[in-house]
């Protein structure tokens, strides 16, 4: 004895399989921001859209502990993203705001700005205040890559 299914009854059955995993992919590639513990802003914001800031006054860091290497600038808060600009030791990075992001030696903050026109971020660990500068100033980053407040 034969079982068959009309063919109509399949093509809806994948038809419905298929929009389910299509609402599942989008939802992965739209960029849907993920919270993640020890993240202060609750996901990085767009580096892109940091260059918009410009109402912001950007506060001096200069880059320090990297045993002459330079710091790489990139386009989230995280080792393993793409490098936008590189900055060598001693030099100078001028912060918008602060999120959470990967780890480097521990800390997880990471601060964005501007760097030759590109919007980046920079791993706290390896960024001092510049003289004058009170890190407790810098505003966290809301989800637009702008300071808050």
């Amino acid at each position: 004895m034969y079982v068959t299914m009309r063919p109509g009854f399949l093509v809806r059955l994948l038809a419905v399989v298929a929009v389910v995993v299509a609402v599942i992919v989008g939802l992965f590639v739209s960029g849907v921001p993920s919270s993640r513990p020890g993240s202060p802003t609750g996901g990085a914001p767009p580096a892109a859209s940091l260059a918009a800031a410009a109402d912001v006054r950007p506060l001096a860091f200069r880059i320090s502990g990297t045993a002459g290497v330079g710091l790489n600038v990139r386009d989230c808060p995280r080792s393993a993203c793409s490098k936008v600009s590189w900055l060598p030791e001693g030099g100078s990075f001028a912060v918008v705001c602060a999120a959470g992001g990967g780890a480097v030696h521990g800390d997880v903050t990471w601060l964005a700005g501007v760097v030759n026109g590109a919007a980046g971020y920079a791993a706290r660990y390896y960024l001092v205040p510049a003289a004058g500068v009170d890190p407790a100033l810098v505003p966290l980053c809301d989800r637009l890559g702008t300071a808050k407040g």
